[in-house]
């Protein structure tokens, strides 16, 4: 399918479930509406033009056949589970226009293998939970980001995160069921929940679940919400000086 120049907007429900449905080319489409591609099981091609801001819910959620995804520069959201268990392969670059990422967005995609962000972001909760082949995930080192609950969850080979400069949210739950081993802290500006690496539990309260055994604080920290150091699993601290 290639749409004419005078199409801007791809309506809800619009290419639905066509599983003959292959490629698509849209050159000026602005938005993208909920479900517009939602089960397009055999959709393995698609370019998103540069005028594209914003993907709604659900757009490209199973269709299992899209392996490669560009980010265009002016995009700024990407909503719930837009691309829910899409088979993207290899690595994905947020420009800084991107400011929301929805929950589990990017969840199951279990052939990405690296995500960088290249501005200030709100990653939702789940938005990349169980992509198994994650192993890469990089902010703009002076960029102010908040991350939802299970952000990364079940990513099990993503073994280490740097969190960057700016201001850094951090919700309960954060590091549960996680790969991630290594966490540097490279801010004082950072809100951290008491339940950051753990769950409650009724037979045992506030059981950690993750795998963290290092924290690295960097130079440029000289206060720190004690909440980021109270994990029961963190066997160094190192202070870079």
């Amino acid at each position: 399918v290639t749409l004419p120049d005078s199409v801007k907007v791809i309506s809800a429900y619009c290419f639905a479930e066509m599983e003959e449905l292959d490629t698509v080319t849209m050159p000026c489409v602005e938005v993208i509406k909920e479900r517009a591609f939602n089960y397009c099981k055999n959709l393995d091609t698609i370019e998103f033009p540069d005028s594209l801001t914003i993907v709604e819910d659900y757009t490209f959620s199973n269709c299992h056949t899209l392996s490669v995804v560009n980010i265009p520069s002016n995009i700024t959201k990407i909503g719930n589970r837009a691309f829910f268990r899409v088979k993207i392969t290899g690595d994905i670059v947020f420009p800084a226009t991107v400011k929301e990422i929805g929950e589990n967005a990017f969840a199951e995609c279990n052939a990405l293998t690296g995500v960088s962000f290249m501005g200030d972001v709100k990653i939702g909760e789940a938005a990349f939970y169980s992509c198994k082949a994650l192993t890469k995930a990089e902010f703009e080192p002076a960029s102010s980001i908040t991350l939802e609950t299970k952000a990364f969850s079940q990513c099990y080979n993503l073994k280490a995160l740097a969190l960057p400069e700016g201001k850094v949210v951090l919700s309960s739950e954060l590091f549960l069921e996680t790969g991630i081993e290594v966490l540097e802290i490279n801010t004082s500006d950072l809100t951290a929940p008491e339940d950051l690496y753990a769950a409650y539990d009724k037979y045992n309260p506030w059981v950690a679940k993750g795998k963290l055994k290092k924290i690295i604080i960097g130079k440029n920290v000289n206060s720190l919400n004690i909440n980021a150091l109270e994990c029961a699993t963190v066997t160094s601290i190192v202070i870079d000086e």
